[in-house]
């Protein structure tokens, strides 16, 4: 059996094929915490959990290909491994695959919130030149502060994700701000960015 796994964003693709299955009931598909690149947010636990199941292919003779999922995962380095169960009850464990979530490139950019137009919630992407602490803001249309959606500690070369809910604010034209302080040892740097993004309900 062959098993992968790649990062793309902050979500895990999984991979894995077979020659031949004999009385294969199916691959339950496992992940635990290796480390969190985010003070605030430490791994609950280093235990294998879960997160999915995919049925087998019994008895045959025929290679067979599986593809699972992981989505919307925190930064950070995770393993990935199969625990194949027989129709018996038979268990055999595969993989134990390490892979780092949410590389980036050390730039400072903010992308545009997706979806825009949105209805209620949408998603807001940023990444960092260098450590040192980000905050998201939210401004209405005539530049009053109406919300702050992220405010923490970051790593540079890291992809960052925060979903601004406007589920209680009305239809219109709102800004989200970028505001980045970069600390050196030196003292320290400040750079923000704004965009736009439309509200329809």
């Amino acid at each position: 059996m062959t098993f992968i796994a790649k990062a793309h964003r902050l979500s895990a693709e999984l991979h894995w094929s077979t020659a031949t299955e004999v009385h294969n009931y199916g691959f339950g598909i496992e992940r635990r915490t290796v480390d969190s690149w985010l003070a605030s947010n430490p791994p609950s636990s280093h235990d294998w959990k879960e997160i999915g199941f995919e049925l087998g292919a019994g008895t045959s003779n025929a290679p067979r290909q599986y593809h699972f999922l992981d989505r919307d995962l925190k930064p950070g380095r995770y393993a990935y491994r199969l625990r194949q169960i027989d129709n018996d009850g038979t268990v055999n464990y595969y993989g134990d695959v390490e892979i780092e979530i949410g590389l980036a490139p050390r730039a400072f950019v903010l992308e545009q919130n997706y979806p825009n137009p949105f209805n209620s919630e949408s998603r807001v992407d940023f990444t960092l030149p260098a450590d040192g602490r980000a905050i998201v803001l939210v401004y209405n249309a005539i530049g009053q502060e109406i919300k702050t959606i992220y405010d923490a500690e970051v790593m540079g070369g890291r992809l960052y994700q925060v979903v601004f809910d406007g589920s209680n604010l009305p239809s219109g034209t709102y800004f989200y701000r970028l505001v980045f302080e970069s600390k050196d040892g030196r003292g320290s740097a400040r750079q923000d960015l704004t965009k736009r993004m439309i509200l329809v309900k």
